[in-house]
């Protein structure tokens, strides 16, 4: 799959998202600038409006910008940025990137407050169904 990053102005609830520029901004003028990856993941969350996007799907898309695969926990760590990144824009916090446990995220307009996670069978090292998926994503991608 490859990500183009569009030169069009995403809007989702409060902010505009502008691939072009790496820029994203709140309608009260704040504004902050995304690296590469963040772009990736906020550009295809937008694309979507509202549905969820597969964890899978945005690890391809970060790997397509490397010469080496990440690691599979590298989505989480750029989530975890955009967050940041998001809420701190917003003048009420809250949670706009919702998890959906065990398959993604998606892009919520309204704020949502942090929830705790739910109880997921872990294996032995602590890998969930996914983290092996991602794992067996990166062998692959190793081995081309």
């Amino acid at each position: 799959m490859h990500i183009e990053i569009e030169s069009r102005v995403l809007i989702f609830g409060r902010f505009t998202f502008t691939p072009a520029t790496s820029e994203v901004r709140i309608d009260s003028g704040k504004s902050a600038h995304l690296s590469p990856e963040l772009c990736i993941i906020l550009n295809q969350l937008v694309a979507v409006k509202g549905e969820m996007v597969a964890k899978e799907v945005l690890y391809e898309g970060i790997c397509e910008r490397r010469h080496r695969p990440p690691k599979p926990k590298v989505v989480d760590v750029q989530i975890c940025k955009l967050r940041r990144i998001i809420d701190k824009l917003s003048p009420n916090g809250g949670n706009h990137i919702i998890t959906v446990w065990g398959e993604g995220y998606r892009l919520s307009d309204d704020p949502q407050y942090r929830m705790r996670a739910l109880q997921y069978k872990r294996g032995p090292r602590g890998d969930t169904p996914l983290l092996k998926r991602l794992n067996r994503l990166r062998t692959e991608y190793l081995s081309m």
